[in-house]
């Protein structure tokens, strides 16, 4: 299973995410693609720089919706620094990720990761304060 997500990068707020089974571009770019359905697609995404985030579909996606990328060039570690740090937590504050036997068990298992990540879990960029409700607020957009 392949998981895309929308990270409001000021907020941290996981804004979107989409869970699936496919590889390839028209995949991730279905998954990005809802994401930004209920959420609006944001004025610069992280994405990895694989082959899927350089095609032509994706390049597509991201200009149909005003989007600039966030890579500045190959190889720039700073890129997907927000995005890579949540998938980072994810693996290790829910650990029973890795023994999820359906994709229903595993969606559940992220949606209340993502509730918890949202509404209770304190960050230290934010004041010690939860992201939803900067992400709500539009504090961020100003910050």
């Amino acid at each position: 299973m392949y998981l895309a997500c929308v990270i409001d990068r000021c907020s941290r707020c996981v804004a979107g995410r989409r869970l699936a089974d496919d590889t390839g571009a028209a995949g991730a770019c279905a998954r990005v693609g809802s994401a930004f359905e209920g959420n609006g697609a944001p004025s610069i995404p992280d994405s990895g720089q694989g082959s899927v985030f350089n095609s032509a579909a994706y390049e597509g996606l991201l200009a149909s919706g005003h989007v600039r990328r966030s890579m500045d060039g190959k190889a720039r570690r700073v890129d997907n620094v927000i995005v890579g740090r949540w998938f980072r937590s994810l693996k290790t504050e829910c650990p029973r990720i890795s023994e999820c036997s359906t994709p229903a068990e595993l969606r559940r298992l992220i949606a209340a990761y993502v509730e918890q990540y949202n509404s209770v879990r304190r960050h230290q960029s934010l004041g010690y304060e939860t992201p939803e409700p900067w992400y709500h607020s539009g504090l961020a957009a100003a910050a």
